[in-house]
């Protein structure tokens, strides 16, 4: 499993770009830089890329609370549907 930079992330627009930035309490780390056709895209898309550790983190607690009460989940393919996510998110096969 490969390790992604633990959260929050939070979103600092600039003029021309928004930093994804991470601040451990060594100071704040670069995560990613966001670009965008306009402004309002390259907003909209560092909110996702900001949030993405806390949907990993509950994708995984719903995946775990499914494992526990299948009955009926199952069916629907809701914990497979978690796995493949959270694999990806991992930079699992």
């Amino acid at each position: 499993m490969r390790k992604h930079t633990p959260g929050p992330w939070k979103a600092r627009i600039l003029r021309e770009k928004v930093l994804i930035e991470n601040d451990d309490g060594d100071g704040r780390k670069i995560i990613a830089e966001v670009f965008g056709n306009t402004n309002l895209d390259c907003n909209d898309n560092s909110i996702l890329i900001a949030a993405a550790p806390e949907m990993l983190e509950a994708l995984i607690e719903i995946q775990n609370r499914l494992n526990k009460t299948e009955k009926g989940f199952i069916n629907l393919g809701i914990p497979s549907i978690c796995k493949k996510a959270i694999s990806k998110a991992r930079g699992e096969k």
